[in-house]
């Protein structure tokens, strides 16, 4: 026997442990998916958190570059206060002027369809 000649027993004993490795492997990837979909919600909101955290940032730094007299500049803190504050003042405006806009149209339909303003 050659002693250069690989070892059958080694040979199965290696292939064995890579067929060990793949079973392991798809169990802990079934494991993952499973943990996802039981988080899928929370999942969700740290993905969309993270989405609004990238697309404002550069809103943020440019808020933060802005210079006030005297040289000083705007804290981050103050900079996120004031965009969310802007976006909540034009998500209430929106919604008033829906509202409004709705409320006009329903009163003008009314001659048209009597009978919607029976129900």
């Amino acid at each position: 026997m050659d002693p250069a000649a690989p070892v059958p027993e080694f040979h199965a004993q290696r292939r064995m442990s890579k067929t060990h490795r793949n079973i392991l492997f798809t169990f802990a990837v079934a494991l993952a998916l499973a943990l996802a979909w039981e988080l899928r919600e929370v999942l969700m909101l740290v993905y969309v958190s993270a989405l609004f955290a990238v697309v404002l940032m550069p809103v943020v730094n440019g808020i933060v570059r802005f210079e006030l007299r005297g040289g000083r500049r705007i804290s981050k803190g103050l900079a996120i206060t004031l965009l969310l504050g802007s976006v909540i003042l034009f998500i209430s405006i929106l919604l008033q002027s829906v509202s409004r806009l709705s409320f006009a149209t329903y009163v003008s339909l009314q001659p048209i369809f009597p009978s919607a303003s029976q129900s």
